[in-house]
This record gives C-alpha cells, structure tokens and sequence, in this order.
C-alpha cells in the first residue's frame, strides 16, 4: 500500500501547514521533522530512521515540517487510502493506533529530555542513539555512526551548537564517550545518564 519514493539529502518532504494528505515510512535514511519560529530558530521535535513511520496527522494539516537529514527511501501512503481501510480492516487500525501511540511515547520522551542538564541531555541523545544502533547492527554495539549534523542535534536538545561541543568534550573527559571521528562516537555508558 503506497508508492515508493528517493529523496537525496535536505529535500522537503512537507512543510507546516500543508494538507496532511500522506503518512510515510522510511525505508533507509534518515528524516528530521521541526518546527521553526518567527525569529528564524528552529527547534528538531522528531528524527527517524529506518522502519519508522511519520507524517500521522489528527487534523487536516501538518503542524511542522519535514526534511531529509540524508539520502531517504520511503514508502508514502496516502491518508484517505489508510483511513478507508482502516474503517474495514480491524488489523489495519491496531496498527494505526501502535502507531499514534509510538509518536506519543516519542513525544513524551522527547519532552523529558529537554528538562536535563545540557551534558545530560546529549548524554542520553547519544545513549538513544547507541541503543538504535545496536538494534540495526548486532556486531557494533559500542559506537555510533551520526548521520545528522551537529546543528541537527543542537536544534534537537534545544541546546546552541556550542553547547553540544562544550557537553561532547565534558563527557570525552570523563570516559563517558570517545571520538574516533567527529560523527562516529564509541559509547561508553552502560545506562541514560538520568532517568
């Protein structure tokens, strides 16, 4: 069910406030999704990866926007195709509600984060993604490949790019973690840094 589509890297995808008329699910890559204020900051609410589905909206528009963080493959539904079968199909409606409540668990967690520490929270954005990691790689479960750039997770923990250097380097101090690469990052923490 939908049609598949090749983005290259920083491609939109949508933007805020156009019709919600598709959900997409990623297939390889990367896609970020934000939401940008007046005086031009932006603020990453999402990032997902392959297997995750996005763009699930409740109203008739999108309320942010979405943009390729590397070269994408994704699969895109249409949202009057899902809802109709979704009216005829009770696994095809469990599967839009695990859905709904996996971007509300994602939500949730994304809101947490950003009540820690500026060290915590790129403590535990690394530890995520390390846990992400070794469920997409079982022979790597120590270090982390980022796709996205540091700016991306500046925006993401709602941190200035200066910030998530200044943490990455408390945290290199302290053995938390070690640079082989300024995107590939071993982790040495075996658990969040805060709960």
């Amino acid at each position: 069910m939908g049609s598949e589509k090749l983005l290259g890297q920083d491609e939109t995808i949508f933007r805020k406030g156009q019709r919600a008329e598709n959900i997409y699910k990623i297939e390889a890559g990367c896609v970020r999704t934000f939401i940008r204020y007046g005086n031009g900051r932006r603020l990453v609410v999402g990032l997902y990866f392959a297997g995750d589905y996005f763009g699930l909206e409740m109203h008739d528009k999108y309320r942010v926007s979405a943009e390729t963080v590397t070269p994408t493959k994704m699969l895109v539904i249409g949202r009057k195709a899902l809802n109709s079968r979704a009216a005829t199909n009770v696994a095809v409606a469990n599967g839009m509600l695990t859905l709904t409540n996996l971007e509300l668990r994602r939500a949730q967690q994304h809101s947490l984060i950003l009540r820690l520490s500026a060290n915590e929270r790129v403590g535990q954005f690394l530890f995520e993604m390390k846990k992400l990691n070794s469920q997409n790689d079982r022979r790597n479960k120590k270090e982390v490949n980022l796709v996205m750039s540091r700016q991306d997770m500046a925006d993401y923990l709602n941190l200035t790019i200066e910030s998530v250097a200044r943490a990455l380097t408390q945290l290199k101090n302290v053995s938390a973690i070690s640079l082989s690469s300024p995107r590939r990052i071993a982790i040495h923490i075996r658990k969040p840094m805060a709960a």
